[in-house]
């Protein structure tokens, strides 16, 4: 879908993948560009110069053509990211299950560095929160405040 998306309407792609101003660039210079050719071709052919639409138009497939390889790139860096996540998730269930919690935080830390939006992180600190609240709930908790008038 994405990448229907990006072959129809440069950068919009890319807006999609988590480049919202990038794409958000392209897709207003390609659109103003290919406003300006056909406009030169089709509408008033003889008030636009034809070195301002031959210019257009080289701006236009050039755009066009950053937008597909910058949409590729951005589709290859979200693959190594989902991977080194995945790989850090499963370090940090590992020290969860083993009760090394220094190890878990480190790899929750690494992996918040990497993408601090990764759905696996948000679950993985709610495993910890919960972890951590049922150790507190086996021990009885004793106040010694309790009953006294302030």
């Amino acid at each position: 879908m994405t990448l229907l998306l990006n072959l129809l309407l440069p950068g919009a792609g890319l807006i999609m993948r988590r480049r919202e101003w990038l794409g958000f660039c392209l897709v207003l210079l390609f659109g103003v560009c290919a406003d300006v050719v056909l406009a030169g071709w089709l509408i008033a052919p003889e008030s636009i110069p034809l070195w301002l639409q031959r210019l257009a138009l080289g701006m236009t497939v050039v755009t066009w053509g950053l937008s597909q390889w910058l949409y590729a790139h951005q589709g290859r860096v979200l693959r190594r990211r989902s991977a080194a996540i995945q790989n850090l998730a499963r370090d940090a269930r590992r020290a969860l299950d083993s009760g090394d919690r220094a190890a878990a935080d480190h790899a929750i830390e690494s992996m918040r560095a990497i993408d601090d939006e990764s759905p696996e992180l948000d679950a993985l600190v709610a495993e910890m929160k919960l972890d951590l609240l049922h150790k507190s709930d086996s021990k009885p908790v004793v106040r010694s405040d309790v009953g006294t008038a302030v």
